[in-house]
């Protein structure tokens, strides 16, 4: 089993709703969701190239998939989190937008948010003892030839190459485009 940790607005958050409108689908019930209807756009053209966040849930990554070390279970994950949350001071991002991110487009920060990201690297500081090291199959998938050094550094060292200052808060709204 895989484990990630992620950040998904709140059930009742009217930006949950409308995701869920986005996507097709609900990230909390699974359940599909009727389609907006947006003028030039098709139905089956949204649903492609929605295909990829709607398969995952609207979330932002903050520790990307991993497996468990064998001496570790999910139990002791979830205490690590309970224990590591419980010392985390709430903290609002002002503004989101949509931007886009390598190929995809995304909601993310108007103005990039530290809170955030050091949120983000204290997350993978505690957390990863826990991840078991990546096999030589995952580190071709993360296809290292296309890395900078400092993401090349990070996949090795934290098992993922957007992390610490290479991380960007982002919530995907599309899968990858031309």
């Amino acid at each position: 089993m895989r484990y990630a940790i992620c950040f998904t607005p709140p059930m009742g958050d009217p930006l949950s709703a409308a995701a869920a409108s986005w996507l097709g689908r609900s990230v909390y019930s699974g359940e599909a969701v009727e389609l907006p209807s947006i003028a030039g756009l098709a139905v089956s053209e949204m649903a492609f190239y929605t295909a990829v966040p709607r398969r995952f849930g609207f979330h932002a990554m903050i520790m990307a998939p991993f497996r468990l070390r064998p001496d570790m279970d999910e139990a002791q994950l979830l205490k690590a989190m309970m224990l590591f949350t419980s010392g985390e001071t709430p903290f609002q991002i002002d503004r989101l937008e949509v931007a886009r991110l390598s190929q995809c487009w995304g909601l993310m920060p108007e103005v990039p948010s530290q809170s955030m990201h050091l949120l983000a690297a204290r997350v993978l500081q505690a957390l990863d003892r826990f991840r078991a090291p990546l096999s030589e199959d995952d580190i071709e998938r993360a296809d290292p030839d296309r890395l900078t050094a400092p993401q090349f550094t990070n996949l090795h060292r934290w098992g993922d190459p957007h992390v610490m200052d290479e991380y960007r808060f982002h919530m995907p709204l599309t899968g990858p485009l031309n």
